[in-house]
């Protein structure tokens, strides 16, 4: 297995046929914080050269020693391949030495656990979390632009009225305060990215 540069138009297909995060998009990589930083399109290719991870690195020199490599909302991979994250890891770190990285920061995007509205788990994900510290990663906790949680709404045939009603008196003052600065949600599709 071996690391490669891959085109801004390769690492996009792969991308969008992994349904990737948008913290791993171009679209992303392009983004006026982002500007100033130098783009890596890093992808890894088994022994019979398909691309089975990748990865958008965002690097930006925090002094004249010390060069930050980001990979926002984690790779493009398996989490739940050991082997296959443990063997992307090492290769990237190779990769990012020869680049002058000093150290990488990323915060992979998996359901760590899914509780139902009685908080009885239906998913755990803390064999990965923990193959992730075994590997080397260290935890410096929840870090990212949102919230700590992501929260789904079971609708079962509820109007939409009714799903608001029973929200909280604060979740419903975000809301209206949120309409009222003239914020919308729009459910889109991958073609609707560019807007």
């Amino acid at each position: 297995m071996r690391i490669v540069n891959l085109t801004e138009k390769k690492y996009r297909e792969f991308a969008n046929n992994n349904h990737t995060n948008f913290g791993q998009s171009t679209e992303y990589s392009r983004i006026i914080t982002n500007r100033n930083k130098r783009k890596l399109f890093l992808g890894l290719l088994d022994d019979n050269d398909e691309l089975v991870a990748a990865t958008l690195i965002l690097i930006r020199n925090k002094t004249s020693l010390v060069k930050e490599a980001v990979s926002p909302n984690g790779f493009i991979i398996d989490y739940s391949n050991f082997d296959l994250v443990k063997t992307f890891t090492n290769l990237l770190k190779e990769r990012l030495l020869k680049e002058g990285v000093t150290y990488l920061i990323t915060n992979p995007m998996f359901k760590y656990k899914v509780l139902n509205k009685y908080t009885i788990p239906i998913e755990n994900n803390e064999d990965i979390y923990n193959n992730l510290l075994d590997i080397g990663y260290q935890s410096i906790g929840y870090f990212s632009d949102f919230e700590n949680y992501d929260v789904i709404i079971e609708a079962n045939n509820k109007s939409i009225e009714e799903i608001y009603n029973n929200f909280s008196r604060n979740t419903k003052r975000n809301i209206n305060s949120s309409l009222n600065l003239g914020i919308t949600i729009h459910k889109g599709k991958i073609n609707n990215l560019e807007e």
